[in-house]
């Protein structure tokens, strides 16, 4: 094991109280170590993914001791995604790797934390932004361009910034926001399958960029690095993949996950329509009951995800009527506007509820 990937393991461990799966550690070798970011990251659900977010922490403290233009990690990483509850997850991690570095306890900690602050100027180590819809941010979002930073986001907040179009940006704010997005970035496309059309054009902005003589920007233009468990054939050349092996990963979570019985029963629902939508969310009510009757035991916990909202809030009101006080029913839908949802600590309640082991005494009951 290299010095970086030592001190990644040593980062990830003092920040998360977890030891990094094998893959992650991969990904570390290859970013701070090896050729860099590969063009994809081909890991099951489950598996971390966001932990790309750490490598590129590390990566660029590693790099604090390089003039600026030596750099090949990048000062600001975004990490954007097509569903707002997912940036929601990904700009919690990130706070909690930032709060880590104000206040290093850890000397692996402490050495990412001098790096960056050497690279930012002082001031803060890492910079914490969240661009979705719901939610205000300040429109000066970074003091400044040296500023380490992670911003998440979904899909249209940054890709308009990119093209010089942001929401709710002036006519003079716009080159700067595109400049932030669009150099000295490295963007992790989460769920790419969710986004194709994101990454054709960044691609082809790239081509465009390197056709231009004497080009300086093209080596700066932000490549995106898809992240997804369902990459698509002939998306990305294989050999510029890292794709987990299930045989080689050591961790006792990894290999359960790995080893999960999945099955798969299909449900035709006929005709379409809000008469079709009824049919469908007492389909989904009346399969989640049954489960929870299925799968017996101390307190079952079945999730049904549905991909529309009304599908989702339908099947909430069947099942909160049609169980009542027999099991604990939530809904969580990126309409719940954030200060109602950390109120009520609703994702933290869905989270603990599926955890491998739920800490609170109480759980007897279904849910």
């Amino acid at each position: 094991m290299g010095e970086g990937v030592d001190l990644f393991v040593r980062f990830f461990r003092a920040v998360h109280g977890l030891e990094p799966f094998d893959w992650q550690r991969a990904l570390a070798e290859r970013v701070i170590e090896g050729p860099g970011w590969p063009a994809a990251v081909d890991v099951p659900t489950g598996l971390g993914k966001t932990a790309a977010l750490d490598v590129a922490v590390v990566a660029l403290a590693r790099q604090a001791d390089r003039p600026p233009a030596a750099r090949t990690a990048p000062t600001r990483t975004f990490i954007v995604v097509d569903r707002r509850l997912l940036v929601d997850q990904a700009f919690e991690r990130a706070r909690r790797i930032a709060a880590a570095l104000e206040m290093p306890e850890d000397e692996a900690v402490r050495r990412v934390a001098e790096g960056l602050l050497r690279i930012g100027g002082g001031g803060r180590p890492l910079e914490v932004v969240r661009m979705r819809g719901g939610v205000t941010w300040s429109w000066r979002w970074l003091a400044s361009p040296c500023q380490p930073a992670v911003i998440a986001g979904t899909v249209d907040q940054f890709g308009s910034r990119l093209l010089f179009r942001g929401y709710g940006v002036g006519e003079r704010l716009r080159p700067i926001d595109a400049a932030l997005c669009g150099r000295d970035a490295l963007l992790l496309l989460d769920e790419a399958h969710l986004s194709p059309a994101l990454a054709e054009n960044l691609d082809r902005a790239h081509q465009l960029e390197a056709a231009v003589e004497h080009s300086i920007l093209a080596e700066r233009t932000p490549r995106p690095v898809l992240l997804s468990a369902t990459l698509r054939v002939r998306e990305v050349d294989d050999a510029h993949v890292l794709r987990v092996n299930p045989e080689a990963e050591r961790a006792e979570a990894a290999r359960r996950r790995f080893a999960a019985s999945r099955r798969l029963r299909l449900c035709e629902i006929e005709g379409g329509g809000r008469a079709g939508r009824e049919r469908l969310v007492r389909a989904l009510a009346g399969l989640a009951a049954q489960a929870l009757t299925g799968l017996g035991g101390g307190g079952p916990r079945v999730a049904v995800v549905a991909n529309t909202v009304a599908t989702a809030r339908g099947t909430f009101e069947e099942l909160r009527a049609s169980l009542g006080d027999r099991a604990d029913v939530e809904l969580l839908i990126g309409r719940c506007r954030g200060f109602e949802r950390e109120q009520l600590g609703l994702a933290e309640r869905i989270r603990g509820a599926f955890a491998a082991a739920d800490p609170r005494p109480d759980r007897d009951r279904p849910a």
